[in-house]
């Protein structure tokens, strides 16, 4: 009955639906320092340029399921890569970031078959650029190394996640994917 819908009459309010809650978990795939005592796995590990050891495979969630998705909310996760670059290097060094997901209601702590792939990002850096970062000498091997630090930003929206990498306040990378609402 559209005409008492829209006439004055009708008292109901319109609601609008502000947030919703996360059917899986959305993350990154990282490497920790390795901790045995916190469920590192020894295939996991191996030696960083610094000489510590570290584990691969490890996942960082930043949206876990059942989570509200708040409009506008903006999670946050620095990324760090070792690199190799040489003083007379040119050109552009690129790097890849996978956003995962899972829809298991306890999120696994390392990379496993339940956590799939929801989009990547790449983005590259000038070698001019990176090579303006500290330099330091692997302690086993003397090879020579840079940490570049990258911020990923990821902002909720009730459609969509917003990727941005950022490398020292500039932005270099941006995507966006739709929730995945498989089940």
């Amino acid at each position: 009955m559209w005409g008492l819908e829209n006439s004055g009459r009708n008292t109901a309010t319109v609601k609008t639906v502000a947030a919703r809650v996360s059917r899986h978990n959305y993350g990154i795939c990282v490497s920790w320092p390795f901790e045995s005592a916190k469920g590192h796995l020894l295939v996991d590990r191996y030696r960083g340029t610094r000489g510590e050891w570290r584990a691969s495979n490890q996942m960082s969630w930043l949206l876990r399921k059942g989570e509200r998705i708040e409009e506008g909310r903006v999670l946050r996760q620095q990324l760090a890569h070792s690199i190799q670059v040489g003083f007379l290097d040119v050109g552009m060094r690129y790097f890849t970031q996978t956003v995962q997901y899972c829809p298991d209601d306890n999120a696994p702590r390392r990379k496993e078959r339940s956590v799939k792939e929801l989009c990547t990002v790449t983005y590259g850096i000038d070698c001019t650029t990176l090579w303006m970062e500290a330099s330091y000498r692997d302690p086993v091997t003397k090879q020579k190394w840079r940490d570049a630090t990258f911020d990923l930003e990821i902002r909720l929206d009730s459609a969509m996640l917003h990727f941005t990498v950022s490398y020292k306040g500039n932005q270099v990378a941006y995507t966006q994917a739709d929730y995945n609402e498989e089940s």
